[in-house]
């Protein structure tokens, strides 16, 4: 009796081992399926590929092709922009239109039903499209990047510049809208004096993560805040530095 029960524990115990073998001989074959490992060889080749496929890629911007490729850039932009805002507590929608300066390395978006972009050699402005009568002080817009220089530097020549010509600064800090940087706001009346012809300046100084350094410059009149100091402010919010 005891040695058919000790055949028998035996015999559920051989089994036992047999099916756990079977289980795990079953999963390394999936595993063996699913996973393969690559040899030495094949992981050396794929490596060998990636070197030489950064290398081509770095030789390619060196060339006109390469250069060319980098053009597309401007192509990401589009050529049109719905922009909305609030004049005068009036919500107005406009369409404007992509202005891109490739020398200058900006590209901005123009309300062009009321303005104009002027480019120039070292920097470009925004006018109105109808000129203005001589009994209005200049309106205008300027788009200047600046070289050797640093944004507080440009703050200070702008301060200094201010001061010389007896202006007196309303506003003097640091901002994210319309543009990410500094903002100097500033009149050539005194307090209390203002009239509605009063000249009014205002300065942007912007700079991109690759430390290209612009300078913006708006020039109107204290009527025309509320107006042309809108809308430039408007179309600047789309204002973006092209590092390439």
């Amino acid at each position: 009796m005891n040695k058919e029960k000790v055949s028998m524990e035996e015999f559920l115990k051989k089994k036992t081992d047999d099916a756990e073998e079977l289980k795990e001989a079953t999963w390394a074959g999936i595993e063996k399926e699913l996973f393969p490992k690559p040899n030495k060889q094949f992981l050396w080749v794929k490596a060998a590929s990636f070197v030489a496929a950064i290398f081509i890629l770095g030789l390619s911007l060196t060339t006109h092709k390469g250069q060319a490729l980098i053009q597309n850039i401007w192509d990401l932009f589009e050529e049109e922009k719905t922009v909305q805002f609030e004049l005068e507590g009036q919500r107005e929608i406009n369409y404007a239109k992509l202005n891109a300066n490739q020398e200058l390395d900006y590209v901005i978006y123009v309300d062009e039903s009321r303005y104009r972009l002027e480019e120039g050699e070292e920097s470009d402005r925004i006018v109105p499209e109808m000129e203005l009568g001589p009994q209005y002080p200049e309106v205008s817009m300027e788009i200047e990047p600046v070289t050797g220089s640093t944004a507080d530097q440009e703050v200070e020549r702008i301060r200094q510049s201010l001061t010389d010509r007896d202006f007196r600064i309303i506003k003097d800090s640091e901002i994210v809208k319309p543009v990410d940087g500094s903002i100097v706001i500033a009149s050539e009346a005194e307090a209390g004096e203002q009239q509605w012809d009063s000249v009014m300046e205002k300065y942007y100084v912007t700079e991109s993560d690759n430390q290209a350094l612009f300078v913006i410059k708006q020039k109107y009149f204290l009527e025309a805040e509320e107006g042309h100091g809108v809308r430039f402010d408007t179309m600047l919010e789309s204002f973006e530095i092209v590092d390439e």
